[in-house]
């Protein structure tokens, strides 16, 4: 997983209408352990829910297909790989101090296994690649195991409610998973959602990235998040016309791009997908990639990129915290009234020429300006530049 306030690079959320959901716990505060701690390599969670919540959120005996959690923050693009999710009946109602342990997952029902990638604040869903069956009288007991084996700043903080009884146990580390090491029990327990069969097919699927009808890399990464519905799964096609061609069917809502052609514009449709059938009305995104002579940057090598100059007080540095393309940026922490100055190579510019980037910026105070040198000393401002909305 992935280790701002200025941010500048060149170029699942599932929303629930049709699915009956139920939700235990309604805090605003956040934590990062549960149900798991992306500043780590590998972590394990367990939580324990009870017949008793459960009834009272409106929840009764039959298919469960799915749990939700609430983000707090705004995780962009964040990619957890080997997420493994059990679920049990127990009746058990809290964790006595000699249960801070991972228990044997055989004694589980697993029902997810697969790879999440986390977009924007909110509710969101693991859809169960086999329902689990709540007999209405148990408790349920949840343990989600965190295979990821990477880590990387961004990653999501979730909504918890205080309990008044030890019902969630957390454990985190670098280099190997945990499973043999002691957790630590605590009181505050995630929000949740559970998610009950739905009756429709879901609706069309959000953009997320590359920009409709913008600009991308020959090596891209095509995200996007769910509508109205419980998408199980969605249908990717791609092609160089507006009919494009399927490419795969896969759960997760990212799909990385290799060796596309320069110069070329491409057009993508993502297709959601439930027992009940396929969404309509889907639309076509399109993305265009640079020509052989045009100048791109993601910054996934090095900041300042070869022929590039950073000048200032300080200079600019690469971060992997927030990435449109790739999983870096270049990144620049001042005051309003610093000056410095990221500078491209000597590039030949002609009328209509467009400059394309994205930009991420902490305050609304300042402004960000557009210069141009003959020699990187004596600068001209073309324009400048105020952010409308921050950390946006």
């Amino acid at each position: 997983m992935k280790r701002t306030t200025l941010l500048i690079l060149l170029l699942m959320l599932i929303g629930i209408m049709t699915a009956e959901v139920y939700t235990i716990g309604d805090g605003a505060s956040t934590q990062n352990y549960i149900p798991i701690y992306g500043l780590y390599d590998y972590s394990w969670s367990k939580v324990i829910y009870t017949a008793s919540e459960l009834g009272s959120a409106g929840l009764t005996a039959g298919q469960i297909d799915g749990l939700g959690f609430q983000v707090g923050n705004t995780p962009s693009n964040y990619a957890t790989i080997d997420q493994r999710v059990y679920i049990r009946h127990t009746t058990a109602g809290l964790y006595a101090a000699e249960d801070n342990t991972l228990p044997d997952n055989t004694a589980f029902q697993q029902v997810y296994n697969a790879g999440y990638t986390w977009n924007g604040t909110g509710w969101h869903y693991l859809m169960f690649i086999t329902p689990f069956m709540w007999n209405g009288t148990d408790n349920i007991e949840i343990v989600w195991e965190n295979w990821d084996g990477t880590y990387v700043s961004g990653y999501p903080n979730f909504n918890y409610t205080a309990t008044t009884d030890m019902q969630a146990v957390y454990k985190y580390t670098d280099n190997s998973f945990p499973g043999a090491l002691t957790g630590t029990l605590t009181a505050n327990r995630p929000n949740i959602q559970i998610v009950t069969p739905s009756v429709n097919p879901p609706g069309p699927a959000n953009l997320v990235a590359p920009a409709d009808a913008g600009f991308a890399f020959q090596n891209t990464t095509l995200s996007w998040s769910a509508g109205d519905g419980m998408p199980t799964s969605y249908n990717l096609y791609l092609g160089t016309t507006t009919t494009p061609e399927f490419l795969v069917n896969q759960v997760n809502t990212s799909y990385s791009l290799t060796d596309l052609l320069p110069g070329t514009t491409y057009y993508w449709q993502v297709i959601p997908q439930n027992a009940n059938g396929p969404a309509a009305n889907c639309p076509v995104w399109s993305f265009s990639t640079p020509a052989e002579g045009q100048l791109a940057e993601s910054f996934e090598i090095a900041v300042p990129p070869s022929g590039w100059a950073s000048q200032g007080t300080a200079n600019w540095t690469q971060s992997t915290s927030m990435a449109t393309d790739g999983t870096a940026s270049a990144y620049k922490y001042g005051s309003s009234s610093s000056q410095f100055t990221l500078s491209t190579p000597m590039l030949t510019i002609a009328a209509g020429n467009n400059l394309t980037f994205d930009l991420r910026i902490s305050t609304l105070t300042g402004a960000l300006e557009l210069v141009y040198s003959p020699d990187r000393e004596n600068w001209t401002v073309l324009q400048s530049l105020t952010a409308t909305t921050a950390n946006a």
